[in-house]
């Protein structure tokens, strides 16, 4: 970007010509920003008059761009002048210390193309299997597999019913049993177990990308530990606030999650311009066990009733009956996913280190911003919905990575989905493993999650 600003300006009559110095400026840029390096370069030379020296091992670019070319090897000059004449079969067998019986054809293999070439290669049309093809047999994938779980899971419980009867309109509800377990008990419950595992799952995506850390979950920055002290303030004190019909709980949940977000992020910059991952992760965790302990805190003073209560929403349940809950996080869940599209390629670039990243054109502290707080937002959504279900953040974005790899221009909508439908089946087996008695899902989840995480450790190191 430097570069550009001082190509785009005009240099003052008055201004000497200046001389710039540059070692290895391609290296780690993929071929577009090579390509466009080049042309800022010729810019700066051929309009504003500036002289370029530059030193490279990258053949390709020196002959696009050189006019006078010096091809040195162990600190001695080999050959100098245009780089038509310098950058010989011959030359490059000499450079390279290439066989004297290696044909012109196999030695010419060593020398660059021009940037026409390069340019043309560019431009040509992309492979048939491309990204956008992936991306969209992927959703098709999970898609199907997260629409088969929504569709089947209310139909199966402890009690039978019939699907015929329950969208039977004729028979009014109050008469329907059918219709009143469908629409009542098991709908709305299987499709907060597909937002809430969505969410998450997504939201693991990104911290783990954030925090380029493959064991970061969506609670790791304290989220969770914000929104269970808001749930255990509303239940022990017993809130009767309500907002749109909404009930107290799910509203100091998010209140919660939202106020451990700021404080976090306050942490984060204290003594740092930008967003550090380092501290903003010693800030999640400190502020995780300091909640934690404010958690045990509140609940020494609740009675038997509310401890149970406390304790159930805090090992994640999805007892919800009716959608305003669902409804209520859909405009949160609804930013954060927009953030997630856009936040899928620097994700990737991330994954190559700040410095390359930003070699590479990105800024990174708008990168880090928009996945801390998207990413946030979401687990606060999902929080307020179903309680702090564990390992779903940490299970479905490593068992997608294994099946589609780690782009995660693809294994964002991959997680999305896949954690959508791994819910709602956990949900049906809290439902039914012990029926009638319903287990809270957190404890399927950490079932499953719990040795999924113990062996994750353990291939890592």
């Amino acid at each position: 970007s430097a570069l550009a600003q001082v190509a785009a300006r005009g240099r003052p009559a008055d201004a000497p010509t200046g001389i710039l110095l540059l070692d290895e400026p391609t290296a780690s840029l993929d071929l577009k920003y090579q390509i466009e390096i080049g042309s800022l370069l010729r810019t700066l030379h051929d309009r504003h008059g500036v002289a370029i020296v530059l030193s490279t091992h990258d053949l390709r670019f020196a002959e696009s761009l050189c006019r006078d070319l010096v091809l040195l090897r162990d600190g001695q000059v080999l050959a100098r002048g245009a780089p038509s004449s310098v950058l010989t079969p011959e030359r490059v067998r000499e450079l390279y210390d290439l066989p004297e019986a290696l044909d012109q054809e196999h030695a010419r293999l060593d020398l660059p193309a021009t940037v026409a070439d390069v340019q043309e290669a560019v431009a040509a049309p992309a492979p048939a299997y491309s990204v956008a093809r992936r991306v969209r047999r992927t959703m098709l994938g999970f898609g199907a597999l997260a629409l088969a779980a929504i569709v089947l899971t209310p139909l199966v419980g402890s009690t039978h019913i019939s699907l015929r009867r329950a969208l039977d309109f004729s028979v009014p509800f109050a008469d329907n049993t059918d219709a009143q377990i469908f629409f009542v008990a098991r709908l709305p419950r299987t499709l907060a177990g597909a937002f809430v595992g969505a969410t998450l799952a997504a939201a693991g995506v990104v911290f783990q990308g954030l925090l380029r850390n493959p064991l970061a979950t969506p609670f790791t920055l304290g989220v969770s530990a914000g929104a269970a002290l808001g749930a255990m303030l509303a239940i022990t004190f017993e809130w009767s606030i309500a907002l749109l019909g909404i009930p107290a709980v799910p509203i100091a949940s998010l209140a919660g999650s939202i106020a451990a977000v700021a404080i976090v992020y306050a942490l984060a910059q204290v003594r740092h311009r930008g967003l550090s991952t380092e501290v903003l992760l010693l800030a999640g965790v400190t502020l995780n066990a300091f909640l934690s302990a404010l958690i045990l805190f509140v609940q020494y003073f609740a009675d038997f009733a509310d401890t149970y209560r406390t304790l159930r929403w805090l090992m994640g349940d999805l007892d919800v009956s009716s959608f305003q809950p669902i409804v209520a996080a859909l405009p949160l869940a609804a930013i954060a996913f927009a953030a997630f599209a856009w936040l899928a390629h620097p994700l990737n670039l991330l994954a190559l280190g700040p410095d390359s990243a930003e070699a590479h054109g990105l800024d990174v502290g708008r990168a880090h911003r928009g996945a801390f707080f998207s990413a946030s937002l979401a687990t606060g959504a999902a929080v307020a919905v179903g309680g702090p279900i564990g390992f779903i953040g940490i299970v479905i974005p490593h068992l997608v990575r294994l099946l589609v790899g780690s782009d995660h221009r693809i294994v964002l909508p991959a997680s999305a989905l896949f954690g959508a439908a791994f819910l709602v089946g956990c949900d049906l087996l809290s439902r039914t493993l012990m029926a009638p008695v319903e287990l809270p899902v957190g404890i399927i989840t950490a079932l499953i999650g719990g040795p999924f995480f113990l062996w994750l450790l353990l291939r890592s190191r």
